[in-house]
């Protein structure tokens, strides 16, 4: 399953890589994946906040939610 997100505001998709645990960062004006950070056992839901640029990804596995700011 592939969960994205779509920050218009910032111009960011957040895609959750759930077999590594990990969310990429994509530049939607760009294409380019600018950063990829590590969250919990497999990702499994993402949403943003973009008056306070936050993303929270509920982490399925771990029952945790990673919060990403910037």
């Amino acid at each position: 399953m592939l969960v994205l997100e779509l920050d218009t505001q910032r111009n960011k998709l957040y895609v959750d890589n759930f077999g590594d645990g990990t969310v990429s960062v994509i530049n939607t004006s760009s294409g380019e994946i600018t950063k990829t950070v590590t969250v919990g056992t497999f990702p499994l839901g993402v949403t943003t906040d973009s008056d306070t640029d936050t993303t929270l990804v509920a982490n399925r596995t771990d029952g945790t939610v990673s919060v990403l700011r910037g």
